[in-house]
């Protein structure tokens, strides 16, 4: 939607939507987007369609991803190492 809603302005520049696994070869005057090209990486699956974005909506409340419940400081010294 947003590469839909922004090309409404007619700016003339040139907007594609990449997803992982996608290479953009970039050249002077335009870009070309190359799917599923990455030797390296690819896609397991589309989920474009479970994706939806509503600036009015609710923000769902954060998880504690602690398992462990360390204390905070326990935990940065933990990945510092």
């Amino acid at each position: 939607m947003f590469l839909r809603d922004g090309s409404a302005f007619g700016t003339g520049m040139q907007a594609m939507a990449a997803n992982p696994g996608d290479v953009a070869e970039v050249q002077r005057g335009g870009a070309t987007l190359h799917k599923g090209a990455s030797p390296f990486v690819r896609m397991e699956r589309d989920d474009v369609a479970d994706t939806a974005f509503d600036p009015t909506g609710s923000v769902s409340e954060l998880a504690d991803s602690n398992p462990d419940g360390m204390s905070s400081t326990c935990s940065f010294e933990h990945n510092d190492q």
